[in-house]
């Protein structure tokens, strides 16, 4: 009967620190708050030099970014490994890679398809 136990105690365990991982990673993804630069970007594969300055900025569920030019300025929303920006060039971003420092999205615009390498900006003002 102990083994029984141990055995069910051990599965249940293991069950919880999963969900418990999963919960951390959704977490951590949201927490996209701050401005993103571009130090790297691809269309269709091809490394481009053309975002070089490209950037995303993320404040109190507005996000603003340059990567067609002038800035674009809308909502967004979160899905399940990916976001939405609801301006007036809609576009939905999917996650590749995210920690807190650094941002991987990819995207189709106009039929080409867009890599962005981010590296959060950290606040440098002591508060």
């Amino acid at each position: 009967m102990s083994k029984l136990f141990i055995q069910v105690f051990v599965l249940l365990s293991f069950i919880l620190v999963l969900s418990c991982k999963n919960d951390k990673v959704e977490k951590n993804f949201l927490n996209v708050e701050g401005r993103w630069e571009m130090y790297e970007a691809y269309r269709n594969d091809v490394e481009t030099n053309t975002l070089e300055d490209g950037y995303f900025l993320f404040q109190d569920s507005i996000l603003e970014t340059n990567i067609i030019g002038s800035p674009i300025t809308g909502p967004f929303s979160v899905g399940d490994k990916s976001f939405t920006h609801k301006s007036d060039l809609p576009v939905t971003y999917d996650v590749a890679y995210f920690n807190n420092d650094t941002l991987h999205l990819t995207t189709l615009i106009q039929g080409f398809k867009f890599d962005f390498m981010l590296h959060k900006v950290m606040d440098t003002i002591p508060q």
